[in-house]
């Protein structure tokens, strides 16, 4: 689970991973028992669902590419199984939840990039 604030009174654009298998090899991470399969979760500050994603390329993959280059995160390869989301969020508080497909479990990552 993950906690993040936006600030001020505009909108802000948003890029959330939930990474697993791109951990591997990582320097100073013992990432061998990593999430093969990581799924995230997105709700506010009320408990209200914004938004979910299981497998990154499911939907909107090319914009999804551009928004981790130009965030300089992760890049998920072509049929990674990590998860991402592009959202435009209003200020508040959300959090993002990273949960295991068929509740697995490993070591993962969530990371929130603000593109804006």
């Amino acid at each position: 689970m993950g906690l993040f604030l936006i600030e001020g009174t505009a909108n802000k654009r948003v890029l959330i991973q939930g990474v697993g298998q791109e951990l591997i090899g990582s320097p100073n991470l013992d990432a061998t028992n990593t999430l093969s399969n990581p799924s995230i979760f997105l709700v506010n500050s009320s408990g209200e669902f914004i938004a979910d994603n299981d497998n990154w390329q499911d939907d909107d993959a090319t914009t999804k590419s551009q928004a981790m280059i130009d965030a300089g995160s992760y890049f998920l390869a072509d049929g990674s199984t990590s998860a991402a989301l592009l959202e435009n969020l209003t200020p508040g508080s959300y959090t993002v939840l990273l949960l295991g497909v068929d509740s697995k479990e490993g070591i993962a990552l969530v990371e929130v990039y603000e593109l804006d």
